[in-house]
């Protein structure tokens, strides 16, 4: 059993026979074929390298956007009557809206839009599946508007140029106020402000290309003072085939020859996603385990729910890769429901709590309208003058996420930024954007991505030393075993001719034979040493040994020659 070659990670064999975490550092920035590669840069340096970009990741004649319920489609989300809309219907409408504007009035040049919009995002906890996410709610602070006070949005065109666009609501009354930008409190540039559409005030400009971490900070001069409104556009998006490529061995397949993505093969079926999924019966390898009993889909203690429908969720009902994986399908959207109730539908806001969260479109043939969400941008000491505006600390950004492209939410992190220290939590919304159903899979980590870009999660390194085994001239000494890189055999099969063991060296210093891998935290399996004659006969070891990698700790494997049972 082997992965295939696309998907296969590789990690250089350790130069050292001491036992320690070996991590993976890859670059933060990933490269595909009509990409511009960057380099990562401290997050309190100014942005001043032109090949630091936000990485669009399918050229725009690849594939079709929809057009986003909005406030001016005919059906905006949360129903007709805007005065019976809540907040989430609000937000989403408003960034359906600059998405609609975006794709459909800028031409066929645009490569990628990305919208973010200012809030306050507040956790819950509450919890469906006790799996370590939780319910999650939003709101927009002090600003005592119906409508997001600001949004911004950046447009990318197939040249590589960023173009920024900066909203504020009629209320705001900045209209001939001047704007003032900085990027991670770099040097502030300033940009006039005009009366753009449906009376909202709007500045415009074109910025070199910027690392996707960057941390956008705007205030307008005048009217309004000294508080700034932060946003950012990391939208945490990578290429579904660069990202598996960066995956180890052992994390994508289990014994029973399921491997990620789409275990079912549910994507290559013609009756459509949800349909194959609903057709899966009892004793099948994924069965359906939760299906939402009420319409209101995570609903907050305190800020209520913020979205509905009943979404449809499947788990594997056999031994999972350790990238846990999920079915999950959201209906077509129920308009009457979203009346009744004044939300959208889709998949709820909820923070992620486990080590992290991957969104993967594999199996449709349009986007999927996500948005994800992160506390603490920019903590006050470190807007290096003035305050949040409306308290507004929390940014939401909303993106299609493509076929062939995957998300990735992590774990709360601890940051720093002008020497202020933070901790950033990550919430995510899936939302339904029309008449058809939306499928994807869900991959639960079993430890933290180090970069957005890759996998890069850490391994345990394992270090085998061998000694007393019967080695002629021209034999080979190795480890083999049921774990994938020992050759995925069960100690003593006689039919094995050895091709796939892990190959042991012999090391004079320390007159051992030894050998090194790296597997993931949490599997398990049986392992023993073998000798491959220059004939090609195996010989086994009369004896097996049991290997655990519960944690994330190095093991070594001190192992003489068993000679007899």
């Amino acid at each position: 059993m082997s992965t295939h070659p696309k998907y296969r990670g590789k990690f250089r064999q350790a130069d050292s026979v001491s036992v320690r975490l070996l991590v993976c550092l890859l670059p933060v920035y990933f490269s595909c074929d009509d990409a511009v590669v960057g380099t990562s840069v401290p997050q309190d340096q100014s942005v001043t390298d032109s090949t630091q970009v936000i990485d669009s990741l399918t050229p725009r004649p690849s594939r079709t956007v929809p057009v986003a319920p909005s406030n001016t489609a005919s059906v905006p989300w949360g129903g007709m009557n805007p005065s019976s809309r809540q907040l989430p219907a609000v937000i989403a409408n408003r960034a359906g809206s600059a998405l609609n504007w975006a794709w459909h009035e800028q031409g066929e040049s645009v490569f990628d839009a990305i919208v973010s919009i200012p809030v306050q995002l507040s956790e819950s906890s509450i919890s469906s599946l006790n799996d370590g996410i939780t319910h999650a709610g939003v709101s927009l602070g002090a600003w005592e508007g119906t409508q997001p006070p600001m949004i911004a949005i950046m447009v990318r065109n197939a040249t590589g140029d960023l173009r920024l666009r900066v909203e504020f609501h009629p209320d705001l009354d900045v209209l001939g106020d001047d704007l003032e930008v900085r990027w991670d409190n770099s040097p502030s540039m300033k940009y006039p402000l005009t009366e753009g559409t449906n009376g909202y005030v709007i500045a415009e400009w074109n910025e070199p290309l910027v690392r996707d971490d960057a941390i956008l900070q705007v205030r307008t001069i005048g009217s309004v003072g000294t508080d700034w409104y932060v946003v950012h556009f990391s939208h945490q998006t990578s290429a579904l085939d660069t990202y598996l490529s960066t995956i180890p061995e052992g994390f994508l397949e289990n014994d029973s020859g399921w491997s990620l993505p789409d275990p079912a093969s549910i994507a290559a079926s013609d009756s459509g996603a949800y349909a194959e999924l609903g057709i899966l019966g009892p004793g099948a390898p994924y069965a359906l385990f939760e299906s939402a009993s009420d319409t209101l889909y995570s609903p907050h203690a305190t800020l209520g729910a913020t979205a509905v429908g009943k979404s449809r969720i499947w788990g594997a009902s056999i031994p999972t890769v350790p990238l846990e994986h999920r079915y999950e399908c959201l209906p077509a959207r129920d308009t009457s429901e979203e009346s009744s109730a004044g939300l959208p539908s889709g998949m709820g806001w909820h923070t992620v709590r486990n080590q992290a969260k991957s969104i993967v479109n594999s199996l449709e043939l349009r986007p999927i309208l996500t948005a994800l969400g992160q506390t603490q941008l920019l903590p006050p000491p470190a807007l290096n003058g003035g305050q949040h505006a409306h308290s507004l600390t929390d940014s939401a950004v909303f993106r299609w996420l493509h076929p062939g492209e995957l998300a990735v939410a992590r774990e709360p992190q601890q940051t720093e930024m002008g020497g202020v220290a933070a901790q950033r939590i990550q919430h995510v919304w899936v939302l339904a954007d029309d008449s058809e159903s939306r499928c994807f899979e869900t991959w639960f980590h079993p430890c933290v991505p180090i970069t957005i870009s890759d996998f890069t999660c850490p391994g345990v390194e394992v270090v085998f030393y061998g000694t007393d085994a019967p080695i002629g001239d021209g034999d080979e000494l190795g480890v083999g075993g049921t774990l994938q890189g020992l050759g995925s055999v069960t100690p003593g099969d006689e039919n094995w001719d050895g091709s796939s063991g892990l190959n042991m060296v012999f090391d004079s210093g320390l007159d051992k034979w030894t050998a090194t891998m790296l597997l993931p935290p949490g599997t398990s399996g049986t392992f023993a040493m073998y000798v491959k004659r220059s004939d090609g006969t195996v010989l086994w070891e009369n004896g097996r040994r049991v290997l655990e990698t519960t944690g994330i700790d190095g093991q070594l494997h001190q192992m003489q020659w068993f000679a007899y049972q």
